[in-house]
């Protein structure tokens, strides 16, 4: 069975998604739509860290994350433009006079969604691997084309 710990991440990592979801309108302000995109890649990075039986450090910094993920032998490359939404974990969120980035809401919204699934596929692998040289292997053929953040 898969990391409950690890689970029960990826199900608040949702209502995160969901949440940000609600703020795609132009109107909502871009800080806390991104916000909410920070914080559900965040439990989903930490989610795929647990599966693999790692305890993930008490971080905001996808960078960070991402990194300590490729140490353990994930394939991330597609999704390490998500790292541009670590600046939403914290600065964003103190900075009353935040500068625009203008980001295309639906099209990253998307991409979070998408690796979202991923690390929930790969949190549910993980323990059928367990004890092999690449656990997250069966993952690699699943990106056939680079991740873009354009449509």
């Amino acid at each position: 069975m898969a990391n409950p710990e690890a689970l029960a991440l990826l199900k608040i990592a949702r209502r995160d998604l969901t949440a940000a979801a609600l703020l795609q309108d132009p109107s909502a302000d871009e800080a806390n739509w991104g916000f909410q995109i920070q914080q559900a890649i965040e439990k989903a990075l930490k989610a795929w860290l647990l599966g693999l039986g790692d305890d993930p450090p008490f971080i905001h910094n996808l960078t960070a994350l991402l990194g300590r993920l490729t140490d353990r032998g994930a394939f991330v490359d597609p999704f390490l433009p998500l790292e541009a939404f670590t600046v939403f974990a914290v600065q964003f969120r103190y900075d009353a006079e935040v500068e625009p980035m203008n980001l295309d809401r639906q099209v990253w919204q998307k991409q979070a969604g998408i690796w979202l699934s991923t690390s929930q596929l790969s949190v549910q692998r993980c323990h059928e691997w367990a004890g092999r040289s690449s656990v997250v292997s069966p993952l690699q053929g699943l990106f056939h084309q680079p991740f873009s953040a354009e449509p």
